[in-house]
């Protein structure tokens, strides 16, 4: 049987940014990779194995055992998966949540906002085109249709990411507005 572990070279800037990253989500470098790991095999494969996190970072995490009657379990595995997690990073998330009551994204939140971040990059070439035409010719009067489109893009923009951060939010209370 092959090692369990895989090792992959990422260099400092890629791995400071995972690290980032991974410590935004309240994980380790590890558990996120994870994380994406099941994420991309239950969108090839359609219901992976799920990769648990047996990896417990005595420093700073502490484990709890929690025992769930079986129909109790398979919603649980059920639901995480259709979120992107693992059973185990599911309830942290949900306990993370309540306690904080912030966000915590999974991959299919940060899909959308890596889109929605997409959305900001062609407002700034927007931008920036309007910006070289003003310097170009100072006189000239920037095509008024052109702002409009760019502050309509910002405001389709800012209400993709509120209602992401609002459903987010209802999914980890449960639907409820608290």
């Amino acid at each position: 049987m092959t090692s369990p572990v895989i090792s992959v070279y990422l260099g400092s800037d890629i791995k400071e940014q995972w690290d980032r990253y991974a410590r935004a989500k309240g994980m380790n470098a590890s558990a996120s990779i994870r994380q994406l790991i099941n994420f991309l095999l239950a969108k090839e494969n359609g219901s992976p194995k799920t990769i648990t996190d047996s990896v417990v970072d005595a420093g700073k995490a502490k484990r709890i055992e929690i025992r769930l009657r079986a129909i109790d379990m398979a919603g649980l595995q059920r639901n995480s998966q259709a979120q992107g997690f693992s059973p185990n990073r599911f309830i942290v998330g949900l306990i993370q949540s309540h306690l904080t009551k912030s966000p915590v994204f999974g991959q299919y939140e940060l899909d959308a906002l890596t889109a929605s971040t997409n959305q900001l990059v062609r407002i700034g070439t927007n931008l920036n085109q309007i910006s070289r035409a003003i310097n170009r010719n100072p006189l000239e009067m920037v095509r008024v249709e052109l702002i409009e489109e760019i502050s309509k893009e910002i405001n389709v923009h800012t209400q993709h990411v509120s209602a992401l951060i609002e459903a987010n939010l209802k999914r980890w209370q449960g639907g409820k507005n608290e």
